[in-house]
């Protein structure tokens, strides 16, 4: 097994732990989850019409995380 990266390392120590596990809790969820996404669409009060729409947002969701988790580890 690999090192963990110095930045992250510096991260998890400067973080309260109760914040630290429901961090890891969002992180292990699928980013393009449909379920996941309706939860999240339902909650804002704008749930999707139909499936399109919910497979369009989940997508468009999973592009986010994976442009935000690009530049994590680019930092």
């Amino acid at each position: 097994m690999g090192k963990a990266d110095a930045n992250v390392v510096a991260w998890a120590e400067s973080v309260n732990a109760s914040n630290l596990f429901a961090s890891v809790i969002n992180i292990t969820e699928s980013s393009d989850d449909a379920y996941r996404v309706f939860r999240k669409m339902q909650g804002s009060g704008h749930p999707p019409d139909d499936w399109s729409q919910l497979l369009a947002e989940a997508r468009a969701e999973g592009q986010r995380l994976q442009r935000f988790a690009a530049g994590i580890s680019h930092a």
